[in-house]
């Protein structure tokens, strides 16, 4: 749904293109590609933060075991990152 590789991918691309020589000399394309940059960086920063967000909640799982303390604080970690991949998905 996201394609988070092929989104670093396309960051990786844009940037080396912004990086080569001549490249502002044609400032509607420069803009063009700005703008696809900060386009595609919308949603790749908030999915990288949502796959961490992911990796935390994995290893609280593994904490948690029968610490009711810790349970509670990984069913409002869950309901936070559920509310991310929301609006995430609006995004997309």
């Amino acid at each position: 749904l996201f394609d988070h590789a092929g989104k670093k991918n396309r960051v990786e691309v844009l940037e080396k293109k912004m990086s080569e020589a001549g490249f502002w000399e044609d400032q509607e394309q420069a803009r063009g590609v700005v703008a696809e940059l900060k386009s595609v960086n919308a949603v790749l920063k908030p999915l990288e933060q949502l796959l961490q967000s992911a990796d935390d909640l994995d290893a609280l799982l593994e904490m948690a075991g029968e610490d009711a303390e810790l349970a509670e604080e990984l069913e409002g970690e869950l309901e936070r990152v559920s509310r991310q991949l929301d609006q995430l998905e609006l995004k997309s």
